[in-house]
This record gives C-alpha cells, structure tokens and sequence, in this order.
C-alpha cells in the first residue's frame, strides 16, 4: 500500500523539474498539463496537475530522516541545487527539538527535511509557539543552548507561502513520512542490500541523469534507461588529478566541444531509442567519476553541453566484489578497425570489448535496414545529410582509453547488424567511422 498525492500547479514544467531534483527521479508520465512520479523512496503516488485556479495548498510537506548526518547530506545536496532557503539547528519545533532543513516549490508549499533529538512537554497551543508557521508569524525557537537559526544568502529571502490543511492532508503525509528514504552520504546510495550480480540503472532524460550519486568500488554492472526523447548513453569518465565534478563542470563550460585531459574513458552502456535499455560491465576504482552523454542534439551540440552531466563517487569496496562474466565473444578495437573472435549467433551474449588501438574507441551496436550497411549509416550523421539513418542503435559500450577492457549484454535477433565509432581522431577531428571503423555482419 502506498499513498497518492495529487497537487494543483501553476505550471507542470517547472513542478516536474523541482521534483526531479528532489527525488532524482523523471516522471513515469509527462504530457502538457500533467505529469506522475512513480515513486519508490518515499513509497509515493504523486500527480502534479495543471490549473489556472485554485493551487493545492498543505501546512508543509516533509521528510523525517534518521540523524543529522542524513540532514547534512540533504544540505549539501539542496545547496548544490539552489534549493535550500533556510536551516534551522537544535531548534523546539511541535513540542520536540530537531534540526532542520526548508525549502519550496514551485507554487509555494513549503517542504522540510528534519530529525528529531528528544520529545518536549506540550506546553500549550501550537500557535503559542511560533512553529511550522510563514516568516511572517514567527519562526522557531531554539532549544535551551542551542545554536540559533541560519538562515542561508540565495533564496533566504523567500516567503513560505500556504495555509492550514485538512486532517485527511496530514493524515496522507504522515503515511509519506512513514515510508523508508534511502538517502545517505552525499546522496543518493546503491542500496547495501544489492547483490552483486545486480545492475545499477540510471535513467536518462532530456537532458539529465538520475541514480546512485556512491557505488563501492570494483566490477560494476551499469545499466541505461532511457525516458527520454533522444538518443543516450552512458559514457563513464574518472576525474584524475584530484579533480572534481565541480572542475569537470567549468571545463565542460569553458570548452563545451571537448573533454578536459585529466579525464580516462572507463566505458559505459551505449546509445538506445527512448523507451529503451542497455547494459554494461566496467570496472571502478575509488575516486570522482562523472557520468555524461556525449551525443549531440540536432543543432550538434553535445547532451553534456545542456546538462548531461551527474557526479559520482566510487568508494572502496566492504564486500565481495563481483566476479567477471563469462565471456561469449570478444571484439578487439583497433586504429581503425573492430574483429570478432568469432560469428555472432541469435540469443544474447556477454561480450568482451578490447582495444587495442593507440586511440579512445567506442563500440556502436546498430540494427540495420535491409539492404543497408554500417557505413550507410555512419553516413547519415555526417554534415549535409538528410534522412534518416538506415536502422536503430541497440546499445554496445561506450568509450574506452587505449588498453581499455569493458563488457557489455547484447540481445540479437537474427538480421544484418553493425558496429560503428563515432569517436574523433585525434590528429584530425574527423570520425573514426569515416577512417574505416565500422563492421557488417550478419546474426543467423
């Protein structure tokens, strides 16, 4: 069982974009003048409709945590988005004394994220205190030596604005609160009871990711699912030097057409339509990584140029890592050119990728048209084409540096296929597909 929350908005696109960034999740639906959060942590139904009129309003919305280790992580991570209006620590709020965190939304309803330290005596009238109300009315108190309130520059000036609630309103968020939230150390975790042998999915959208921000360290398996538009991967990149996301994301800004040098190809799930999935297996070793998507939209500006860009830190591993798949097929990458260790059959296959080449290199698994082949296809990308490319991409892994190892999961129907680069060479930016690094072969 688990609740439903409906809320009247002014405007469904900028409420979708809060909500994402809260709970780092897309909409399971978006249209115009409506959009569904499917989600799963907190265990919520939550709608967001569009109106003209009256605007759901509630007392305040909020998320009850374990302990202020997990209220720091919530400051840190609102901070980052420019979220946070205010915080409060130690403070006696509804007869307990806790820290917490504010913030609002799109149409003003006011949101917490909190824990409790100790019960208090119920002293009186809640409207005696000065609690949970607008900055109009009072704030909170702070408890006997505490620190006071710390309201934050940016947004601090902001007014709450909403008004008292029915009992069934707080009755449905009470419900919310009770549900578990798996948020914790800098954010979102691959939760600890993972197996090993289970995927870690990032959701793609136009033009973001959501997923683990922590995975421990050593042979992950990466899964994409794409909800959006336009065609995404997933293209794993450490931060080397001691270089953070925060650096990579003024590199990107300052030469959005290029990737800083202090970053190493590790690989990543390849490119599937919307609606689609892929996966792969690479290996992590503690440190920053950043995950991207480096194809362009139509106007040729890469995804990571518009956003497409989420941080991820690997820690070291406090359990058995996973084993190496066993391994159907290999494809060596070289400068220019792929080989298959041998013919690839219907079914699906774990596949080795190798490169062997002095160069990054990708490998782009296409499902051709009849009659097309991969260079028809590459052909379509280039400057002054028209039409649409001759079939569909259907995953494969995306870059890796020279001496680079990865595997990936391809799922074969029988058919003429396709294996492409579109990397850049390095001496003269043209793609490698045009260089001769593409495959035809035929699944039977």
């Amino acid at each position: 069982m688990r609740p439903h929350l409906s809320l009247d908005v002014r405007n469904v696109p900028a409420s979708v974009e809060f909500y994402r960034k809260i709970f780092s999740v897309a909409p399971q639906k978006q249209v115009a003048d409506y959009a569904k959060f499917d989600l799963k942590e907190p265990a919520l139904n939550l709608s967001l409709v569009s109106s003209t009129g009256r605007i759901s309003s509630v007392d305040h919305l909020g998320i009850e945590v374990e302990s202020i280790d997990e209220v720091a992580v919530w400051k840190q991570r609102l901070h980052e988005q420019g979220i946070i209006e205010k915080v409060e620590q130690n403070v006696a709020c509804c007869f307990a004394r806790q820290d917490k965190l504010w913030f609002s939304d799109p149409d003003g309803n006011a949101w917490e994220i909190f824990t409790v330290h100790e019960q208090l005596d119920v002293t009186g009238p809640l409207a005696n205190t000065g609690c949970c109300l607008p900055k109009s009315q009072g704030i909170a108190a702070p408890a006997t030596g505490s620190h006071t309130s710390d309201t934050l520059k940016g947004k601090a000036g902001k007014k709450r604005a909403y008004s008292r609630s029915s009992a069934q309103s707080i009755l449905v968020l009470l419900l919310i609160l009770a549900a578990p939230f798996a948020w914790a150390d800098g954010g979102r975790l691959a939760k600890e009871n993972r197996s090993a042998d289970a995927p870690v999915v990032f959701v793609a959208h136009d033009y973001g990711f959501t997923g683990p921000d922590r995975l421990p360290a050593g042979l992950i398996i990466v899964q994409i699912l794409n909800q959006g538009h336009d065609l995404h991967h997933v293209q794993l990149v450490e931060l080397l030097q001691g270089k953070t996301a925060v650096d990579f994301q003024a590199a990107i800004k300052a030469a959005p057409d290029r990737l800083p040098t202090w970053v190493k190809l590790v690989g990543g799930p390849n490119a599937v339509i919307p609606g689609e999935q892929s996966t792969s297996t690479v290996q992590l070793t503690a440190g920053n990584y950043a995950l991207l998507c480096l194809i362009p939209d139509r106007n040729g500006v890469p995804h990571m140029a518009l956003g497409m860009v989420k941080a991820l830190t690997v820690t070291p591993a406090m359990h058995a890592a996973l084993s190496e798949p066993k391994v159907d097929l290999t494809i060596t990458q070289s400068d220019f050119a792929f080989a298959l260790s041998q013919p690839m059959t219907p079914g699906s296959h774990s596949i080795e990728v190798m490169n062997a080449g002095e160069q990054p290199h990708e490998v782009v698994v296409v499902k051709l048209a009849p009659g097309a082949s991969a260079k028809d296809f590459g052909a379509a990308f280039e400057p002054g084409a028209s039409g649409l490319p001759p079939g569909q991409p259907v995953g494969g892994l995306t870059g890796l540096e020279r001496g680079g190892r990865a595997f990936f999961t391809g799922h074969f129907e029988s058919g003429h296929y396709g294996l492409i680069c579109f990397f850049p060479d390095l001496k003269t930016g043209a793609p490698h597909f045009t260089k001769g690094m593409v495959l035809d072969f035929d699944v039977k």
